[in-house]
């Protein structure tokens, strides 16, 4: 069956989903709410259609193509944080003082959206796809197979947060193996590799957002959430609070759209909005990925990008980071798509990187590093080698740079008191100083990873990607003598500098204590995965066992070895083998999965894995005390709380129902507990204990140090009983004291 779709069709269909969006917030507004409708109608209007619109005005769109609505989806959320900036700062010049609210959000987003109506109608007079669409397809089963996937994440992700059975979701992590397996071997066709791709990320992302009810994992998790429940509650970014995070577009403005227009709070926009935006991360690495090798490498170098385990734990939950990754990702698939024009490949690699900037300082500075190495080095080669290219790039340009460095810059200095700036300074500063006088220092971060004892499943994911660092660095190496040695290249002209500048930033991030490398370490694979095979195959082919690569024939020898390296990493780091066939007080880094065990463990030598656990997991009990201390409080009374009190600490997002009252610089006013001595403070104060100081019978005195300090809640509870101090709120569980 061939579906025809003409400029007519397509603009009815477009206005169609507007008035549905009009309407289904006209409905709630009326109390006529129909569950899930508004939800499902804005997120999709939202996230497609002012992107699309865009996209066809610079160009014909393609809806057989997936490029078309990965675009979209980027030049959407370019739409709609540029569009709220604009608003914020405008509306209350003309007298709107809640301009990110419902009604001002919705008129403005829908009446620009009708005016690229009008100009995409205009433009494209021949605009016609044909769509075939056949049952007998034979990849058809194999479509809704895979499609079956996902909700099993989701079934799995609610049976562990509240029936603390992990069986489903382990059963998720060995088929996802498996599927990669199956199409290495040839058993899955090519043409659902793409969807393969998307499959294995929502599941990955569904199964970790959802595994517990509240937002937790660490301090920049909560602060993001307090930063977005802020501007919904009062109606408007207030950019005169002096905060990294609230320099940041995408935390400020687009999860407060997004939770405003489809009805969801705060915390479920986090849990449910961003990891769907989020998870065509790999969907857009792969389309470049496939561009400098074939599908099937492609496909084994995105498995690669995807279970490295911040993936699917800490940037599952970071939204500032994954959000920039997006738009990175973005920029490299506009720059390596033969398909656009170069005009079209400036503009859109203009807008991502203006939507990077928005989205996260520290990818920001990453991504500047990285043109301003790649550009010296394709400077130096150049000088070298006295060769010209006829090849025309933009980001090797002095101008994309000079602009990327400006935007930048401009952007952080001149927002929320300069602290992204400031950061930016001394964050250059110390890396510089540490290179030069603490390499291979107790304090590097090199020397740290082989110093910490650790358990078996971590320590092996550890060494794993050492191993997989070394084949991308064999990867590199080879290309490298490629490109000097004047012979075919395996990659795109800019992508192979630009990955040489990734790699500088990699081996710098190796030993500065002060690089994230769960953070980073996933930045660059967003370039430098697809060398991973590459190194592989060099190896093999060296040793003579195989054959001789070439870039446009599968070496199944290969892709058979680095798939099942790469599942033993995936086993390794999702828990997989801690919950099969270790056990005892083994953990991972994706820890939730083992938290039923960790919880009911009473063993001593366990502490390190309850420690990790009780930074990302948070008790019912401790949201409802948390909740209840924080509604009842008096203002002039400090509170001493036990560590990773998340919800004590940032308690814009309780109340209520994730929604911000008046934000407060409340850093001065929660103290964490270190020691019983602190209790005999003469100054009244709340003494906040979390649930697990009573299940476990410890206080962490140390957080976040290695090795872990604790002291036995008795202790506390000793001096708290001779102070005379009484007990105010006990659930059972959690307690208030004071």
């Amino acid at each position: 069956m061939r579906i025809k779709i003409n400029r007519k069709v397509f603009l009815v269909f477009v206005l169609s989903l507007q008035f549905s969006f009009l309407g289904s917030i006209i409905l709630d507004c009326l109390g006529l709410e129909v569950p899930i409708i508004r939800q499902s109608i804005s997120f999709i209007y939202l996230t497609f259609i002012p992107g699309i619109l865009i996209f066809g005005i610079f160009r014909d769109i393609d809806l057989t193509r997936v490029e078309t609505f990965l675009y979209s989806i980027g030049l959407s959320l370019f739409f709609l944080m540029s569009l709220a900036l604009v608003m914020n700062f405008l509306y209350p010049k003309i007298d709107i003082t809640h301009p990110i609210s419902t009604y001002p959000l919705a008129i403005t987003i829908s009446s620009i959206t009708l005016l690229l109506c009008c100009l995409w109608y205009l433009r494209n007079e021949q605009f016609l796809t044909v769509v075939n669409i056949s049952i007998n397809n034979p990849i058809l089963p194999y479509i809704f197979a895979l499609l079956l996937i996902p909700f099993l994440a989701i079934f799995g992700a609610i049976l562990l947060n509240f029936y603390n059975d992990n069986t489903f979701l382990l059963f998720l992590i060995a088929l996802l193996s498996l599927l990669l397996l199956l199409a290495v071997l040839d058993k899955v066709p090519k043409e659902t590799y793409t969807l393969v791709v998307w499959v294995i990320s929502i599941s990955l992302l569904l199964q970790a957002t959802l595994a517990s009810s509240y937002i937790a994992w660490g301090w920049d998790m909560t602060k993001e959430t307090s930063f977005s429940a802020l501007t919904t509650a009062k109606g408007y970014w207030d950019s005169s609070i002096q905060w990294n995070i609230n320099a940041l577009p995408s935390i400020v403005l687009l999860q407060p759209v997004y939770s405003i227009l489809t009805d969801l709070n705060i915390i479920w926009t986090r849990k449910i909005i961003y990891p769907i935006i989020y998870s065509i991360l790999p969907v857009i690495a792969f389309q470049y990925f496939r561009r400098q090798l074939n599908d099937k490498n492609a496909l084994v170098s995105c498995f690669y990008l995807m279970v490295f385990y911040s993936f699917y734990t800490l940037l599952s939950r970071n939204i500032r980071t994954g959000t920039a990754e997006v738009f990175m990702a973005l920029v490299l698939l506009t720059v390596t798509d033969d398909r656009l024009s170069f005009f079209q490949k400036k503009i859109f690699s203009i807008i991502f990187l203006i939507s990077l900037i928005l989205s996260h300082h520290a990818t920001s500075y990453i991504f500047l590093y990285a043109l301003i190495t790649a550009l010296v080095i394709h400077t130096l080669l150049r000088r070298l080698r006295s060769y010209k290219t006829s090849t025309r790039t933009i980001l090797l340009s002095p101008t994309y740079v000079a602009l990327a460095m400006i935007l930048t810059i401009s952007w952080y200095m001149y927002t929320t008191g300069s602290t992204g700036y400031n950061t930016l300074v001394s964050f250059s500063y110390d890396t510089l100083n540490t290179i030069f006088t603490e390499f291979f220092t107790p304090k590097g971060s090199l020397s740290k990873y082989f110093q910490e004892a650790l358990p078996l499943s971590i320590q092996a994911s550890k060494y794993l990607l050492i191993i997989s660092t070394g084949f991308i660095v064999v990867g590199i190496l080879d290309s490298l003598l490629d490109l000097i040695s004047n012979k075919p290249l395996k990659f795109q002209y800019e992508y192979i500098y630009l990955s040489m500048a990734f790699s500088v930033i990699l081996f710098t991030s190796l030993y500065v204590a002060k690089f994230n490398i769960a953070r980073i370490g996933h930045i660059l694979l967003l370039l430098l995965s697809p060398f991973l095979i590459v190194g592989i195959n060099r190896l093999i082919t060296s040793i003579k066992f195989f054959w001789k690569y070439s870039g446009t024939k599968e070496n199944k020898s290969s892709q058979l070895f680095a798939s099942i390296f790469l599942i033993i990493l995936f086993l390794f780091s999702s828990g997989f083998f801690s919950e099969t066939l270790i056990k005892g007080d083994d953990y991972a880094p994706h820890i939730l999965i083992s938290k039923n065990r960790i919880m009911s463990s009473k063993t001593i030598t366990s502490i390190e894995a309850k420690d990790y656990l009780y930074k990302i997991y948070v008790d019912d009990q401790d949201f409802a005390s948390s909740r209840w201390l924080m509604r009842y409080k008096s203002e002039h009374i400090n509170i001493k709380a036990s560590a990773y009190s998340y919800l004590v600490r940032d308690y814009r997002i309780v109340l209520p129902e994730g929604k911000a009252h008046i934000y407060r610089a409340i850093e001065n006013i929660v103290q964490t507990l270190k020691s019983p001595e602190e209790l005999k403070d003469k100054k009244d104060s709340y003494i906040y204990f979390r649930c697990y100081n009573f299940r476990d019978s410890i206080i962490i005195s140390k957080p976040y140090e290695y090795p872990i300090n604790f002291i036995n809640t008795s202790e506390f509870l000793c001096v708290i009983n001779k102070e005379g101090k009484g007990n105010i709120y006990n659930n059972g569980c959690s307690r208030v004291y004071i």
